[in-house]
């Protein structure tokens, strides 16, 4: 399949004549050279489509990229092929399987052997690796990286900037440094969950780091491998999460609460921003602080900490006292 020969001006202005007041929001359809069709400056390969099918808005849309890029499309019985590649250094055809309806914006990039469901937008630059599995209705957000093998269930959100997938945090010391511990573990996100802006779920180490459905993780979380996150948990921004720790349904953190790895948080825990949690705490729980405590008792911690300097100072003169009475006694 060969690059579309229609140069980006005589594009422009075919498409200004052809669609007129298209406000659809699809991008005009042109002829282009060859059995091929033109959306603004984006080829759509229609070499092995059948005479009874069509390309447009009922299948799938590609955003308009730049003159010397160009995308390949096969579509056909819930099938599609999709290629974006330098016109200079043209590659097989990568395989994926492309649902209706489904969007994919400008320099998003669609891994070999990927499903997408029916329904799903992707926007411009965000990245999609080989194998992944993206269900229906779906929205990933421009800038968002998936790493190969990864699956996203239905109807979830991932915000710019979310990374999906990237290597957990594992290296052995040796005598010489580091040894990098291979990551070949999963991640997989459920139905209904949204991922935050710049939030990191990492690969496991081995098996898969589960985000169960209806999950809400802010912006700025770090997940990390091996971790398993219960149904319908919430999480505030920048909380971080150890490795291999099992977290329960319902459960909300506030910001920037840390969770030690391997240690098990039960069902409908509620933790206070910014504790620190080094060990597994029972189901129904509600703490806060470093070590977390119930919230009576730590409030009245807090102010018994307000008033350590001054309760110093008495101390100290208290020992003075002291010191002076045992002095008048022993003369």
């Amino acid at each position: 399949v060969s690059p579309c020969r229609k140069s980006r001006k005589s594009a422009a202005g075919s498409a200004s004549s052809a669609a007129g007041n298209n406000r659809s929001g699809v991008p005009r359809q042109l002829p282009c050279s060859g059995s091929s069709w033109q959306s603004d400056t984006v080829c759509i390969s229609r070499t092995k489509l059948s005479d009874s099918e069509r390309f447009g808005a009922s299948k799938f849309r590609i955003g308009a990229t730049m003159p010397h890029r160009y995308f390949t499309a096969e579509v056909g019985n819930g099938r599609a092929a999709l290629n974006g590649t330098d016109a200079h250094h043209l590659a097989d055809v990568m395989r994926a399987k492309i649902g209706e309806n489904v969007y994919i914006g400008a320099f998003a990039y669609i891994g070999e052997n990927t499903v997408i469901g029916d329904n799903t937008q992707i926007y411009p630059h965000t990245f999609v690796g080989d194998g992944v599995k993206i269900g229906n209705s779906c929205l990933l957000y421009s800038n968002v990286n998936v790493y190969h093998d990864c699956r996203i269930g239905n109807e979830c959100i991932l915000h710019s900037g979310a990374v999906i997938g990237a290597d957990g945090f594992g290296f052995a010391p040796t005598p010489n440094g580091y040894d990098k511990i291979p990551q070949i573990g999963i991640v997989i996100l459920e139905d209904k969950v949204d991922i935050g802006a710049n939030t990191c779920v990492d690969r496991a180490t081995m098996g898969a780091t589960i985000i169960h459905s209806g999950a809400k993780i802010d912006n700025l979380v770090q997940i990390a491998h091996n971790d398993e996150i219960g149904s319908h948990t919430v999480m505030a921004a920048q909380v971080g999460i150890a490795g291999s720790a099992k977290i329960g349904e319902w459960c909300m953190f506030g910001g920037q609460v840390g969770i030690a790895g391997h240690i098990t948080i039960g069902d409908r825990v509620n933790l206070g921003a910014q504790s620190g949690i080094p060990s597994s705490i029972k189901a129904d729980s509600v703490l806060i602080g470093t070590p977390p405590m119930e919230p009576k008792a730590y409030f009245k911690a807090a102010v018994v900490t307000k008033n350590l300097p001054d309760m110093q100072k008495e101390i100290r003169n208290l020992r003075k006292e002291v010191e002076e009475l045992k002095q008048l006694l022993n003369k």
